[in-house]
């Protein structure tokens, strides 16, 4: 049994942009280390795996060290 895979709207990453830049972050850097397509932004409708959800927003958090 393959076990199932959680999704979120990438709708839930709008603002990421703006916000990174006010914490000296690049956002499309954050998405490309893990592994969303470069484009997620571009695509609020697309469904993204929880756990690069997850990732990003815990990546954005250790590097901004908030």
């Amino acid at each position: 049994m393959i076990p199932a895979t959680d999704f979120v709207r990438a709708s839930a990453l709008h603002g990421l942009a703006e916000f990174a830049a006010t914490q000296n972050l690049c956002a499309q850097d954050l998405i490309k280390e893990v592994g969303l397509p470069d484009d997620v932004l571009e695509h609020p409708e697309s469904l993204v795996p929880y756990r690069k959800f997850a990732a990003l927003l815990a990546l954005g958090t250790q590097r901004s060290g908030n």
